[in-house]
């Protein structure tokens, strides 16, 4: 049993370590959406910051903000829908059109999805500002 233990432990110790691990370009492509969608959204957060909001509904407030990062919505838009086609392959060259405008309305669909929340901050922010200038015109 000690034999049996101990050739165990020498058949580990043989053994060479793994090859280190090599991103593939799936997880290429995913670092550069993620980097896309934090860009898209600390433009929203520093748009909103930047507003005037006396005056103006918060929601039209929030949206005009967010159409300022237009720049930055497209470029998420185009890397998700290249990811997106990583995945899903056309398999015949004649299907490559309909999986070129399949993967640009997933990507829609998906930057709608993180917008939805985006905006609800950003009127929660700008909200929160508008409540502070109120109160401070009444206690001077």
């Amino acid at each position: 049993m000690r034999k049996l233990g101990l050739v165990a432990l020498l058949a580990l110790a043989a053994c060479s370590p793994p090859a280190p691990r090599v991103d593939s370009q799936g997880q290429a492509e995913r670092k550069a959406v993620d980097a896309a969608t934090k860009t898209y959204a600390s433009c929203v957060t520093a748009a909103t910051s930047a507003l005037n909001v006396s005056g103006e509904n918060a929601g039209t407030l929030a949206l005009t903000a967010m159409k300022s990062c237009a720049k930055d919505r497209t470029a998420l838009i185009g890397l998700t829908a290249k990811f997106w086609l990583l995945g899903h392959p056309a398999a015949t060259p004649d299907k490559a059109e309909y999986q070129q405008r399949l993967s640009v309305a997933v990507a829609e669909a998906s930057v709608q999805t993180i917008e939805d929340d985006m905006r609800q901050q950003a009127v929660v922010a700008i909200v929160d500002r508008q409540t502070d200038a109120d109160i401070a015109k009444v206690n001077p």
